[in-house]
């Protein structure tokens, strides 16, 4: 438990010092074209910070998870959820793939 706890304070303290860097990010939009270019162009000091929250972002699901169902046959739920998540998360901001609205889906 440890571990999650430490690692959701190392996200919030990177999401901080993030939002101190980078006062133009207001909107999801913002973020992902954030987002997208520092996995286009990771070389930049300020792109690791980036790279470095989101990777973190990606992991909570993981590490919260499995903190409560380590010994329990639900721990692949956890894992199958965690890269459901994960998924997700890339597709919609580092493949910008759009989101279909189902009333306009025939």
């Amino acid at each position: 438990m440890i571990y999650s706890i430490l690692l959701t304070l190392l996200f919030f303290a990177l999401l901080f010092t993030l939002k101190q860097k980078q006062n133009k990010i207001s909107s999801f939009r913002d973020f992902r074209n954030t987002i997208k270019t520092a996995f286009q162009k990771p070389l930049n000091s300020e792109k690791y910070t980036i790279i470095i929250t989101f990777t973190v972002f990606l992991a909570l699901p993981l590490f919260w998870g499995l903190t409560f169902f380590l010994q329990t046959d639900l721990n692949v739920l956890v894992v199958l959820f965690t890269f459901t998540w994960v998924y997700n998360w890339f597709k919609y901001t580092v493949f910008d793939e759009k989101l279909s609205d189902p009333d306009t889906t025939p």
